[in-house]
């Protein structure tokens, strides 16, 4: 109840100013990248590997807005896409 309450007043200045349809609160199951993204996003990202990638186009793939994909990527792989992206690198490389 207290996170409820807290989440209420955070978003409370952002409803007077903008108006209720741009606050958004994501859903906790919607937080994560279900399996199927987060495997079309590795085969993506390992076939682009050499490649500049943008979040932009990692968040579109997965169907998602880049603020929403940047928390679900963190979330399910506890990482962000550039830190992920240098690791496939790294390991490519060895």
């Amino acid at each position: 109840m207290l996170g409820e309450t807290i989440r209420r007043a955070l978003c409370l200045p952002l409803f007077q100013v903008y108006g209720n349809e741009s606050v958004v609160i994501p859903n906790a199951e919607k937080s994560f990248l279900d399996k199927r993204t987060e495997e079309s996003l590795r085969v993506y990202i390992y076939e682009h590997l050499g490649e500049k990638m943008a979040i932009s186009t990692l968040s579109e793939l997965a169907g998602m807005s880049t603020n929403a994909f940047l928390v679900a990527f963190g979330r399910t792989l506890a990482q962000t896409p550039a830190q992920y992206v240098i690791a496939q690198r790294l390991r490519r490389v060895k």
